[in-house]
């Protein structure tokens, strides 16, 4: 995809306003294990299709309507099958889903 995916603070996104509350107490119940993780865009490449979808601060929260979590091996698994083909990618930016 041409995107840096890092590890960020669930509490603190929902702090900052970048994901509902609600989302946040759905994604803790899915992911008991996730010890407040979540898979979060940190930097694009240039010339990547990231670099004209995706924002660096984007929550990834679903990859082809599958629920990621803290997963980023399952992220990458899913994105390799593709092959080259697209994928739809959910994220939370600044509050708000977003469809990628």
């Amino acid at each position: 995809l041409g995107a840096t995916i890092h590890y960020s603070q669930l509490r603190e996104s929902v702090e900052a306003g970048l994901i509902p509350a609600e989302k946040a107490e759905e994604y803790q119940k899915s992911f008991p294990e996730a010890n407040n993780k979540i898979l979060t865009i940190d930097s694009r490449a240039v010339g990547s299709d990231a670099m004209y979808h995706l924002e660096a601060g984007d929550i990834l929260w679903k990859i082809d309507g599958q629920f990621i979590g803290p997963e980023l091996y399952k992220f990458e698994t899913i994105v390799n099958q593709k092959d080259g083909k697209e994928v739809v990618l959910e994220v939370y930016r600044a509050g708000k889903s977003v469809e990628i």
